[in-house]
Formats: structure tokens, sequence, C-alpha cells
């Protein structure tokens, strides 16, 4: 910001700034005032005494303006309003305010041309969602699903899954995202032994334009490589779907509801019964032993 005189910069109060997207407005929807702080994650300045006082916009601040997609976007939407509040001359004089009816227009602009990062991701296999974090706010109509993918590690040389189709559970423009899994992809990926068994066997990749920011700027690399953060495992027990038995092939058909691992079958576990309602001992018959040709999978054969 720039003064007609020298002003004294320990005054500074950057709570009294506020940006918004014309010079008479009354909109606050529309509006951010800056918050700040000595972390980053606020704004802040290191300005010394002068005409010149130059503010760090912080991580939240930055990340609330480029949400609104009315606001600093070129220089025709991007005013400041303040009150006399804001700063005082080497005097001890106030500042003369200028009202959000009356708002000043930006003199110099530069527009967002940094790509957004993914820096942390979680899986929950029970929930069935994939949440991503990104460094700033990204516009979630834009978001590819199908160009995200799932790795055992960082060499992705073991499991993967490509995300065929999944959709996305939010459409609220954020830093975070969140992915609901589809069931085939769910169950393409808790076929695979060594993926999304734990944190450190669950990557993702995400190729170029995946998203774009809220300036439309896309993850311009080849793909973001980024462990999870947070892994939840399956706890929903299984459930069997349907059955059915073929006497003639002497054949007993199980479906469930998700895959499963054919190695801890147990045969003798298996009962059939006459009716839902059986009682006596004449209308039960439990399996004495058994084999299965069946894999890994949602159907098992037990001859």
């Amino acid at each position: 910001m720039r003064f007609s005189e020298t002003v004294d910069a320990t005054t500074l109060t950057i709570s009294d700034v506020v940006l918004q997207p014309s010079g008479n407005t009354t909109s606050t929807a529309l509006s951010i005032r800056l918050r700040n702080g000595s972390s980053g994650q606020w704004s802040s300045s290191v300005s010394l005494d002068g005409t010149v006082i130059e503010i760090n916009i912080g991580v939240l601040d930055l990340n609330a303006i480029k949400k609104i997609k009315a606001l600093a976007r070129e220089t025709d939407n991007t005013y400041l309003a303040f009150s006399s509040l804001l700063i005082s001359d080497m005097a001890g004089l106030p500042l003369v305010p200028r009202a959000s009816e009356s708002a000043t227009r930006v003199t110099g602009f530069t527009a967002d041309s940094s790509p957004p990062v993914l820096t942390a991701f979680a899986l929950n296999l029970t929930s069935e969602t994939l949440t991503m974090i990104f460094d700033e706010t990204v516009d979630a109509s834009t978001l590819d699903e199908t160009t995200i993918m799932l790795h055992s590690n960082s060499l992705l040389t073991g499991g993967s899954q490509l995300l065929r189709a999944a959709r996305r559970k939010t459409s609220v423009d954020s830093t975070s995202l969140e992915v609901l899994l589809a069931t085939n992809d769910l169950h393409a990926i808790k076929l695979q032994r060594d993926l999304a068994v734990s944190g450190p066997s669950t990557w993702i990749t995400l190729q170029n334009s995946t998203v774009l920011d809220m300036a439309l700027v896309p993850n311009g690399i080849e793909y973001m490589l980024q462990r999870s953060s947070t892994f939840f495992n399956d706890t929903t027990a299984p459930r069997l779907t349907n059955f059915s038995v073929n006497i003639n092939a002497s054949q007993l058909s199980l479906t469930f509801d998700e895959p499963l691992d054919r190695s801890t079958l147990v045969f003798q576990e298996i009962t059939l019964q006459s009716s839902l309602s059986s009682k006596f001992e004449y209308e039960f018959q439990g399996l004495s032993n058994g084999s299965s040709p069946s894999r890994d999978g949602l159907v098992f054969d037990i001859i």
C-alpha cells in the first residue's frame, strides 16, 4: 500500500483491511477482511516506517480470497476498503478512511499462476472415501476422478488401481476434496494383497490436470506422488448376499458383498437347513468337508 506521506508502521492494523470486488458494495459475502498473526497462516507485515507498507497475505486469508470467484481475479474486481484505524502518520494523525461504498481500486495486480499441490490424503476403506488436501483452494467442479491412481509403494512397482468410477462427494470449492470410491474400484483394491493394507502401502498419484485451482491453473506436473497421511482399514464385516445349490453337480455357490480370502474358508462352519425356522436335528446338515477351486473374490464354489 502506498501513502501520500510517511506512516508509522507500528500503528498498522491489518484486520482493518478489506478486499472487495467493486468500489461500491455492502456485501460481506463477497468481501474478505484480513486477519493478522505471527504465524504464516495469518497475514502479517515486516515493513518499516515509510510511504510504502507491504502486507504478507497469510495462507488462510489467501485461500479465503481465492474461494470467492468474483474477487481478486483481475484489476476490475480488486478494491480495498479501510477505516481511519488502519494506520497513522508519524505525528499520530489517523488515515483518511475509504469505506466500502467508496473503496480504492488496485493499481498493480498479478494474477495467480501457481499450480495447486497435493499436500496430504486420507483413505478410509470403511466409509469408502478418499480425501485429498491441497495447498490452496481448488475448483471442485474441475476434479477428474478418473486420473487418480493408488499404489502400494513409492517406486510404483507393486499393486496399483486406477479409480475408474469414483465420484466427487463434495461440491464446495475448498482446500479439501472428498471422493466416494465406486464398488468395482473398492473390490479391485481389496483383491490386491499388497495395496492399501496399511498407511505405508498406500500411495497416490494425480495426473496432469487432475484438478484446477480457482484461477483455473492445473496441477501442471506429470504426476504428484504422496503417501497416505491417514489410513483407516476396512472394519465392516462381510455379508453373504445369496447362495445356490446344484444337487446334480454336488456344488454349493456362496456370493458375498466384498472380496474374501479363499484360504480362510472353513467348510465345517457351513450348515444347510430345510427352512428359516428349522428346529429339529433332521432339518439340518452341516458340511463335514469340501473343496473349492475358487480364488479370492466375491463368489466361492464348494464341491
